[in-house]
């Protein structure tokens, strides 16, 4: 467990030393762990969202429910499901990978990000390292407290987005590298077992159960497409945003509408102009027909 939080966390010397004295010494008895930490659990979510298959970037939260016990660290490995349609951005300085801004760990003494392939992401977090400012731990909460938005990159060209009827991309943790800590070091998410070789005596064995905790994953769908005449935009609905798409493609050569221009050509002519712009203020503004 040690040497997986390690890993995840990356081979850094000062959080190194302090996990040394923070986390239990692997392999020991700890028949004398406090049954509420046994039973504790942590829930990490991650919330479903719709997002417009013309933005490059998106962005996606992770929310935590802390256990019964106050919540002092955290490691947490993402993973993607779809390397055809995003990917990690490739430099934080182009885009932030992870932005704490308003999060609840943003005063953390520890936070590290850490890209682990173009579709597994890792983030790590301690609350008070020696000599720190001594941050309060998340204190134990039924309501979801959110740790941190991270940021993706689309990489499927919008006419390949046209052709998909599966556009959703999950995100979901990868059980074995998530970790969870009170403030005394002990590891949560753990059982505490007995096992008898020789009734009646009975060692007492702390082992790993990442299944104590709970995951919850979370969908990005990359904009509806083809969703008919005048969804010029693929919002799913037909409104102003639309005239403005609109315009754009017309006037000062935007993008074009999706399904291969067909969504624009909202009076049926064969060709987008002037005309569908005029037609479409008509329907959205003032009760005209509407698309074809």
């Amino acid at each position: 467990m040690i040497a997986d939080l390690v890993r995840c966390m990356g081979v850094f010397p000062l959080a190194w030393l302090w996990l040394s004295a923070w986390l239990p010494v692997a392999g020991s008895a700890q028949s004398a762990l406090p049954a509420a930490l046994v039973d504790s659990t942590v829930t990490v979510e991650f919330r479903d969202t719709t997002v417009s298959p013309y933005d490059e970037f998106y962005t996606m939260a992770i929310y935590i429910t802390t256990p019964g016990v106050p919540l002092s660290g955290l490691n947490v490995r993402l993973v993607a499901d779809r390397p055809d349609l995003v990917e990690l951005p490739d430099s934080a300085i182009l885009y932030p990978i992870m932005n704490l801004s308003g999060s609840a760990i943003a005063g953390w003494d520890y936070k590290n990000e850490n890209i682990i392939a173009p579709t597994v992401f890792n983030v790590a977090a301690i609350s008070n390292l020696p000599g720190g400012v001594t941050p309060p731990p998340l204190a134990p909460s039924g309501t979801p407290y959110r740790i941190a938005r991270f940021s993706m990159r689309r990489i499927a060209p919008q006419s390949v987005l046209d052709t998909l009827q599966d556009r959703a991309v999950t995100w979901f943790a990868a059980l074995s590298n998530c970790s969870f800590s009170n403030p005394s070091g002990a590891l949560i998410g753990i059982r505490d077992t007995s096992y008898c070789a020789n009734p009646p005596v009975c060692d007492s064995i702390v082992h790993d159960n990442y299944d104590a905790n709970t995951y919850l994953s979370g969908t990005v769908t990359i904009g509806p497409s083809c969703q008919g005449r005048g969804d010029v935009n693929a919002s799913g609905n037909i409104n102003s945003s639309d005239i403005i798409f609109l315009v754009n493609y017309v006037f000062k050569g935007g993008p074009l509408p999706t399904c291969a221009g067909v969504t624009g050509d909202v009076n049926c002519t064969g060709s987008i102009n002037s005309s569908d712009i005029i037609y479409l203020v008509n329907f959205v503004f003032k009760g005209g027909p509407s698309p074809c």
